[in-house]
């Protein structure tokens, strides 16, 4: 009870844009889980499936946000 599986999927099937390399494609399969927990989403969140402005798309292509530095790291060490 209350507990459940995120599911986010992206395909070069929908309208994602150019991919040019797995890591973009892993990016918005990555953001689609992170849209789908966040709307504790009962079915799977599909990058693409909200085009043009689909929010997973704009926070897989958004610049990475840089480490908190006042986050605690693994044995100390700092990435």
């Amino acid at each position: 009870m209350g507990e459940g599986v995120a599911v986010g999927i992206a395909s070069t099937g929908d309208a994602i844009g150019p991919v040019r390399s797995a890591r973009r494609l892993f990016r918005l399969a990555d953001a689609a889980q992170y849209r789908a927990k966040a709307l504790r989403a009962e079915h799977p969140v599909v990058a693409g499936l909200e085009a043009p402005d689909d929010p997973v798309i704009q926070l897989a292509d958004s610049p990475p946000t840089p480490p908190d530095p006042e986050r605690r790291t693994l044995r100390g060490r700092r990435p």
